[in-house]
């Protein structure tokens, strides 16, 4: 697994899985719609040493947002910064959101809704840089 995305509306993760599948990338992603879930997979994955290189991640969930998910990772900041880049997604325009991903450790970038290749491309790009 490459990709991990983590959005609670199923249309954008069903156009997302969708895009990736047009850049040939669909079978290197997994998606969640329950921030929840996706939090335990993560749990699961990096406690057997298996990090995605790359998740998006939604910043704005009812259940959890992404910042309390952000939080709950943060004992394992080590094993992530070393092997994952995290890209929050947003459809804010709000500056305190910018200001706070710029200084969180775990936070590679904010991105702006929606993506699109040329996003995928800049981060397939960065995935290459990192290793």
């Amino acid at each position: 697994m490459d990709f991990l995305l983590i959005d609670d509306e199923s249309i954008t993760l069903f156009l997302y899985k969708k895009l990736f599948q047009l850049e040939g990338l669909s079978d290197k992603v997994i998606a969640f719609d329950d921030p929840e879930e996706a939090l335990e997979f993560l749990q699961q994955q990096i406690s057997s040493g298996q990090v995605p290189q790359v998740i998006f991640l939604d910043l704005n969930m009812p259940k959890i947002s992404g910042w309390d998910l952000l939080r709950a990772l943060e004992p394992y900041e080590e094993q992530l910064q070393a092997k994952c880049l995290i890209y929050l997604l947003t459809s804010s325009l709000d500056p305190s959101d910018i200001a706070r991903a710029k200084e969180h450790p775990l936070v590679t970038e904010l991105i702006h809704k929606p993506l699109d290749r040329h996003i995928i491309h800049k981060v397939q790009k960065n995935m290459r840089g990192s290793r």
